[in-house]
């Protein structure tokens, strides 16, 4: 996947998945795979000694990957209550919300312990659903169907938009190669899809490279 352009605003922006994590800044950016099951503790450390080399960072964008996410009107009084109860939040996490280019309400569950720390440490913050940079690149123009694809070692997000609206967000669980092509296969399905002609964009984290090799089997369009 793509890192942020940082060059003009003094930004770090982070990106935390199940996967692991980047550091991006307009100086450099850090990659790092997660190899223990605490990951707040991976997290904080490398982000402590990744700014004792960045001085000049002046807020903070942070991206997290998560399946628990739903889209709501804007207006929609009872969004963060739906929202509790449909994915069952528990105490140790916390509801986030963001307003997408669409105008649509986003709300999405995070790891509170990290939400929290960051919200300790840093003043000007930003946070989102990794997904919103995928929101960014719709075109709000007349266009046919787009599918948008973000990969992870054992989950996929799809998100399809037509003429500059939302049509389908989702989220899909795999644990083998067989069931992540059946997963993108069964989409193109469901929406009536052309493997042929449909361009795919597709972003991945570094774990899951191998899977763009199988969609390029399957897709004509696979466009990184």
């Amino acid at each position: 996947m793509s890192l942020k352009d940082n060059s003009q605003h003094k930004i770090l922006s982070i990106r935390i998945s199940t996967d692991g994590f980047y550091f991006s800044t307009h100086l450099c950016n850090v990659r790092k795979e997660f190899i223990n099951t605490d990951h707040f503790m991976q997290l904080r450390t490398e982000l402590e000694n990744f700014l004792k080399q960045q001085t000049d960072v002046e807020s903070l964008e942070v991206d997290f990957e998560t399946p628990k996410f739903a889209l709501f009107p804007p207006d929609y009084a009872s969004a963060e209550a739906d929202f509790a109860q449909l994915f069952e939040v528990s105490a140790d996490e916390k509801i986030l919300q963001c307003v997408l280019p669409q105008n649509i309400l986003m709300l999405f569950a995070v790891n509170e312990q990290m939400w929290s720390y960051f919200l300790s440490h840093f003043k000007n913050i930003k946070f989102r659903h990794s997904l919103t940079s995928v929101f960014e690149k719709i075109d709000a123009v007349a266009e046919p169907k787009k599918l948008y694809l973000d990969v992870y070692s054992d989950k996929l997000y799809a998100v399809i938009s037509e003429n500059g609206k939302v049509i389908f967000a989702n989220s899909f669980a795999y644990d083998s190669d067989e069931m992540f092509v059946y997963q993108v296969a069964n989409i193109f399905v469901q929406f009536s899809l052309n493997q042929q002609e449909m361009e795919v964009n597709y972003t991945d984290f570094d774990i899951a490279k191998a899977k763009k090799k199988l969609l390029q089997k399957y897709v004509k369009r696979l466009i990184f």
